[in-house]
């Protein structure tokens, strides 16, 4: 199998990890295109040889794995619930505060649904990509809540 991937020009898969017994039995790394993050442009696009320690553009896998440790601070009691207002982990940025912003708890930051004016449908390279705005900004948070609301959270 990692033989026909190696050779393959299309198959895109960066590595094979198996793990059985609780032992890692096989390792394997590949060649493919990811997102590569650029200082002044955004994210590209570039071809990459990846290995144990190539940072790699894991996008929305963040999510499972953030929703997990927000259930895990929930458990362990340091949060009460996912209905939070979002500020009351940003009191930093209160400046940011409106009505309508006051409305979007952290199910919604969890769902990507806090109903702000979010682009993300445009090259990456280009000035009106929100991540790739968010990459380049001092404080990604701030520069996330301080986007317009565009509806309801």
């Amino acid at each position: 199998m990692a033989e026909r991937l190696a050779a393959s020009s299309d198959s895109n898969i960066h590595s094979v990890l198996v793990v059985r017994g609780g032992r890692l039995e096989f390792e394997r790394y590949f060649r493919g295109r990811d997102e590569v993050p650029s200082r002044f442009y955004g994210p590209r696009v570039e071809d990459v040889s990846f290995d144990a320690d190539t940072l790699h553009n894991i996008k929305s896998a963040s999510k499972s794995v953030a929703s997990l440790v927000i259930g895990i601070a929930i458990d362990r009691g340091l949060i009460r619930s996912i209905n939070e207002p979002i500020f009351s982990f940003f009191p930093e940025l209160s400046d940011l505060r409106s009505p309508e912003k006051d409305r979007i708890q952290l199910v919604h930051a969890l769902t990507m649904s806090m109903g702000l004016a979010w682009v993300e449908a445009t090259p990456a390279t280009g000035d009106d990509n929100d991540e790739a705005r968010m990459h380049r900004a001092s404080d990604p948070c701030r520069y996330v809540l301080g986007l317009a609301s565009a509806g309801e959270p």
